[in-house]
């Protein structure tokens, strides 16, 4: 298995190009999945100047139906034509920010017949999976604050009913690869063991701590690392002014998963510091 950032908020190699959003490639036994999009065709630029071709990718799983997410979907139908598209229940439904300002997905005109509604677990190739549905086990761990949905002729908290993400069952372990985790990545790393009845190995992702309180942050990362992870990539919406709270939890367990970072099998491989 190999995972290359794409699109991060941060990019230290020379010819990469940063943003605010995020888009992971994710390639395994001769199945590519691109997760998420980024917010422009940065993700395409950047995938260029690493040598990858999208064209080729055989699926686009979108975490959730933020522009920051998404707002590289027009770029990605435009470059490739076969692969299918997964998004969650209410995907396009219009979003708002605390201004009223739209930050929701747009559909590409044409393309509507390539889009997969998952419900609950889809199994995408072998042993690789979508999971939606994520149930909130602990309220303090969501990340809804000055978002919203357009419910009717009104707007509601957005909960991200739609939010889903990657997990490969490896042997008796998981890799889970996430977005935002709106819906807390305590809450997701949770349903991700408790689908598969294994212990996640490897967890990449942002954890939307950027504006959370630091005691409610740490908390947060005290419970995660509780569980038996081996690895752990923070990213994005994480915080960048958050990100030593990730390492005072994780350790050497953790590093920052900025764009042009590339991870493979020995990197999986790794035992628990």
């Amino acid at each position: 298995m190999r995972i290359t950032i794409l699109t991060e908020n941060l990019a230290y190699r020379n010819g990469l190009v940063a943003e605010h959003g995020l888009s992971f490639l994710v390639e395994d036994e001769g199945f590519s999945v691109l997760f998420d999009t980024g917010q422009s065709d940065v993700f395409l630029r950047n995938a260029k100047t690493l040598g990858i071709d999208l064209g080729t990718v055989n699926a686009l799983v979108l975490s959730h139906g933020h522009y920051d997410h998404s707002g590289g979907l027009a770029h990605f139908c435009a470059a490739n034509s076969g692969a299918k598209i997964y998004v969650g229940p209410g995907f396009f439904t219009p979003k708002f920010n605390k201004t009223g300002k739209a930050i929701g997905a747009v559909l590409p005109p044409g393309n509507e017949h390539r889009f997969v509604e998952v419900h609950g677990t889809v199994e995408i190739a072998p042993s690789l999976h979508i999971v939606g549905d994520v149930p909130i086990l602990d309220d303090s761990d969501t990340h809804f604050e000055g978002l919203f949905v357009q419910k009717g002729t009104s707007k509601e908290e957005d909960r991200f009913s739609e939010e889903q993400f990657l997990c490969k069952v490896r042997g008796d372990s998981l890799i889970v690869v996430s977005g935002c985790n709106h819906r807390g990545i305590t809450n997701v790393a949770a349903e991700a063991e408790t689908r598969f009845s294994r212990p996640i190995k490897f967890l990449l992702g942002g954890f939307h701590l950027k504006d959370t309180e630091t005691a409610l942050a740490k908390k947060i990362l005290g419970t995660l690392a509780l569980r038996d992870i081996s690895l752990l990539g923070a990213c994005h919406c994480t915080g960048v002014e958050k990100y030593p709270l990730v390492r005072d939890a994780f350790g050497t367990r953790a590093f920052y998963a900025h764009a042009g970072t590339v991870l493979t099998d020995e990197d999986f491989d790794r035992e628990k510091a």
